[in-house]
């Protein structure tokens, strides 16, 4: 899990940060899409791991 979570938050943080604006404000904006970002990507993940270790019997 803490693998697949760090690069998930990784990537959202990266990709927000590459597509934020060039003000102040922006800034702001971003680091709040790339929580959002990254706390409704591990829900998904944790849905689809939980999913693959039942299936597995893990």
């Amino acid at each position: 899990h803490s693998l697949c979570f760090g690069v998930i938050i990784a990537l959202c943080g990266c990709y927000q940060g590459v597509n934020c604006g060039r003000n102040s404000d922006s800034v702001g904006l971003a680091t709040t899409r790339s929580v959002v970002c990254a706390i409704v990507w591990m829900i998904v993940a944790t849905g689809i791991i939980t999913v693959i270790c039942q299936e597995l019997d893990i």
